[in-house]
């Protein structure tokens, strides 16, 4: 695979790197998608803590002392009844926790307690997820890992992509481009083909550490939640793991392509 770069043309345009997006994202705060954490006394016998929490549609509410001070969580069992439990360090996050690390957070927790001034203020769960900041930051991050793809695909000058996908898939391209009358043939071509290019590409699945079997199953997930996005459905239908990979994924596909960018020289 022969790589061309002039002097500004290949590097990584502003705006266009991960780094410029998770400076975007930054301003998106825990506190910006938490819910208020609703609370009850301690003393709430749990037939009165059930109904409550059925009334609300809540999976959990904490339980505050004479204090005033929420030292406990009540959560309805799968048995229909009552555990409690007290808040423990690491069920608590920062009001000021950017979107980003808090998708990380929660693929070891269900949920956690926002703070604010060093008080409860808040809860915030993989539910949350479906929220329009979170859902804007997802699909943020998975159009600029296909826009990477792009990139490194297309560095493939002499356009031998061509001959790793159908002819038909390729006329589909050539539609594409003449009804949106912009770009080149490989920016109309789709996502689902581009994933053909790469697992024909063993330089490429080489460049992003993954084995054929391995980068197909991570696509297939990448497709799904980039889909259930685009077109405004549950990304949650599943579970948060299918959300946790398809941000590995992304990042490690603008990772690796910014890398190589940043590495070529001019040959």
């Amino acid at each position: 695979m022969k790589i061309l770069l002039s002097t500004n043309a290949q590097n990584i345009r502003t705006g266009n790197s991960l780094s410029d997006l998770l400076y975007i994202f930054n301003s998106i705060k825990a506190i910006n998608i938490s819910e208020n954490f609703a609370n009850l006394s301690c003393d709430t016998k749990e037939e009165e803590i059930i109904k409550f929490l059925d009334e609300n549609k809540f999976d959990q509410a904490g339980l505050f002392d004479t204090k005033n001070k929420i030292t406990h969580i009540a959560t309805k069992s799968s048995t229909g009844r009552i555990d409690t439990k007290e808040i423990l360090f690491n069920d608590l996050i920062s009001e000021s926790t950017p979107l980003h690390e808090v998708a990380n957070l929660l693929k070891a927790n269900k949920f956690f307690l926002v703070l604010q001034n060093k008080d409860i203020f808040g809860i915030i769960t993989r539910y949350d997820f479906q929220k329009i900041p979170a859902r804007i930051y997802l699909f943020g991050l998975i159009s600029l890992a296909e826009m990477h793809l792009t990139t490194l695909i297309s560095a493939d000058n002499d356009d031998g992509w061509k001959k790793k996908i159908s002819n038909k898939r390729l006329a589909k391209a050539e539609d594409n481009r003449k009804s949106r009358g912009i770009g080149s043939l490989l920016e109309n071509v789709q996502l689902c083909d581009k994933k053909e290019i790469i697992l024909k590409t063993q330089e490429l699945l080489s460049l992003l550490g993954l084995s054929k079997s391995q980068f197909k199953n991570e696509m297939k997930n990448f497709e799904h939640i980039r889909n259930n996005l685009a077109h405004s459905q549950n990304i949650l239908s599943d579970n948060f793991d299918a959300i946790f990979n398809a941000i590995k994924t992304a990042t490690n596909i603008i990772e690796k392509s910014e890398k190589k960018i940043k590495d070529l020289h001019t040959i």
